[in-house]
């Protein structure tokens, strides 16, 4: 099953795939850090943390990621009520569907090279 929504993506966009693959391109670029950073936020500062998986909320509809729009909502609510029971089991989940998204949106980026 595939992780992304190509067809919801495009959607958002005029069907524009250049402007699709632009954002999977900045997307891609800026995970190189992100999981690192998010980690570091989830154990030493929820402000930070909560917006590191805001932002990727946000833009996780438009990207086509369903799966990963529920993990991160799921996620933000946790740690907006510093439930850490709950931090402790969709972080986790938040994180492998996070790589998921990214092995996909690179491997739609290397069929369109």
């Amino acid at each position: 099953m595939s992780t992304l929504n190509i067809g919801l993506a495009l959607s958002k966009i005029n069907n524009l795939e250049f402007i699709l693959i632009k954002v999977y391109k900045e997307f891609d670029n800026n995970a190189v850090n992100y999981l690192e950073e998010l980690e570091q936020a989830i154990n030493s500062d929820l402000v930070v943390a909560k917006r590191l998986v805001h932002s990727v909320k946000g833009i996780s509809i438009n990207l086509g990621a369903e799966k990963l729009y529920e993990v991160s909502s799921e996620l933000e609510k946790n740690i907006t009520e510093n439930v850490k029971e709950l931090i402790k089991i969709n972080y986790p989940k938040y994180v492998s569907e996070y790589k998921l998204v990214i092995v996909e949106i690179q491997n739609y980026l290397k069929g369109k090279a």
